[in-house]
């Protein structure tokens, strides 16, 4: 990707924000020097909705700042099945705080034990999340924790839960190691509220895929049989909020995080590709009634079929 793209679709610098390119990326400093994040009132009003909590959990090792991350176990019942995460999971009653949830869930998933760490709040506003279109929603809250050394003890792995846990260092959360990755479209938050009919009306058009904003990370040593290390989607999001509330520029834009993927013919420009898919978010994102979702597939549809075939005929 050439420099010019990637300032177009990441993000952008001034002389307000710190120089994220630079080596010089810390977190925890700056951290301990911002105001607490109260409970906004909109948050605070969805009580129908589920929560869950996540631990961003940091140190130090040979002089540099690491955060753990965790690749999640393929499940068919978890819409983020195999993704990169941190490590958390749902609030459950008997949890005197979110807080308390992300530590109780990091320890069952990493055998991780947060209480010797300095607790830093919450990091960023929580956020509503999709979870798809026959599950509820829910809130998600991200928690920040600091110890000055590696923790001696070694991570005990939930297997059911996790394939991988391994530490990273923050300095690979630069933007200039963003790149374009593909993913199914019902793995993105908007596709997966879709039904299937339209699912298959994409696929038969070659919209059923996207790429994504991502960050590969380094693998572990001892897991170089993982499928893939990208840091995408959800993750992904919340430390690039974290990023503007430090200062440093944001890792996305909101709304240039996707695009569809390139097409190989030389004919028919990958512009037009993008253009139809902004036009095919417009809809998805207006919440219409299903009856009439399918109608203006349809039309949407037999748009693009007599268009394509237009420009191949040129």
């Amino acid at each position: 990707f050439t420099k010019k793209n990637k300032k177009e679709i990441w993000a952008w610098r001034s002389n307000k924000y710190r120089n994220i390119m630079s080596s010089s990326l810390k977190i925890t400093p700056h951290l301990r020097t911002l105001p607490k994040i109260a409970v906004s009132d909109d948050v605070k009003n969805n009580d129908n909705l589920r929560r869950a909590a996540v631990a961003a959990c940091f140190c130090h090792k040979d002089g540099k700042e690491m955060v753990l991350f965790i690749k999640r176990q393929a499940r068919s019942d978890d819409p983020w099945s195999g993704n990169i995460a941190l490590p958390g999971g749902m609030v459950e009653t008997t949890d005197d705080s979110n807080e308390i949830a992300s530590m109780r869930e990091t320890m069952e998933e990493v055998g991780l034990d947060l209480s010797r760490f300095e607790r830093l709040g919450r990091l960023v506003p929580d956020r509503k999340v999709n979870a798809g279109r026959r599950r509820k929603g829910l809130i998600l809250s991200m928690w920040g924790f600091y110890s000055e050394e590696e923790p001696q003890t070694k991570l005990k792995l939930n297997k059911d839960e996790v394939s991988a846990a391994w530490w990273v260092d923050v300095t690979c959360l630069m933007s200039r190691n963003l790149e374009w990755w593909p993913v199914a479209l019902h793995k993105v938050s908007f596709g997966r509220s879709l039904p299937p009919i339209i699912h298959n009306v994409l696929r038969s058009i070659g919209l059923d895929a996207v790429q994504v904003a991502a960050i590969r990370l380094p693998r572990p040593l001892d897991r170089e049989d993982l499928d893939h290390t990208c840091l995408w989607g959800l993750t992904l999001s919340c430390f690039s909020d974290l990023f503007l509330r430090l200062g440093y520029p944001p890792l996305l834009i909101h709304g240039r995080s996707f695009r569809p993927p390139p097409i190989s013919s030389g004919r028919c420009s990958n512009a037009v590709l993008c253009f139809t898919y902004d036009c095919l978010l417009f809809i998805l994102r207006r919440k219409f009634p299903p009856f009439l979702l399918l109608l203006l597939f349809f039309v949407f549809g037999i748009l693009v079929a007599f268009f394509v075939v237009m420009i191949f005929s040129v």
